[in-house]
């Protein structure tokens, strides 16, 4: 009998440095249903790829500053936008709970 395991948007976050099919494979849960789950969650389109492009882009801008910038602002500056990423994620996945549970509230006025 199969079970059936509730994963929350902040548990899906600690997997966002990996790969899809790793992230699926840490769940426990196949391919196809923890793509479901992003889903579910907001999320069509799996960051990975983003995050390790800002971090590319970064490392290359390091190299390119010729020393002017400071390595730990170059850092700094990653992970901000890799976190501004992330919460737009969050922030979309609000939205669209919200426009649920209004359409849930607007339905069950109009039945009344």
């Amino acid at each position: 009998m199969p079970t059936h395991r509730i994963v929350s948007i902040d548990e899906l976050s600690q997997y966002l440095h990996l790969p899809v099919k790793a992230a699926a494979k840490e769940l426990c849960i196949c391919l196809t249903s923890f793509k479901k789950l992003c889903r579910q969650h907001g999320i069509t389109l799996w960051p990975y790829s983003k995050l390790k492009s800002i971090d590319k882009k970064f490392a290359k801008a390091d190299g390119s500053t010729g020393g002017v910038e400071d390595p730990e602002t170059i850092k700094a500056r990653a992970e901000e936008e890799k976190m501004a990423l992330v919460f737009s994620y969050w922030r979309e996945n609000e939205r669209k709970r919200e426009r649920e549970i209004a359409e849930r509230e607007r339905e069950r006025t109009e039945r009344e």
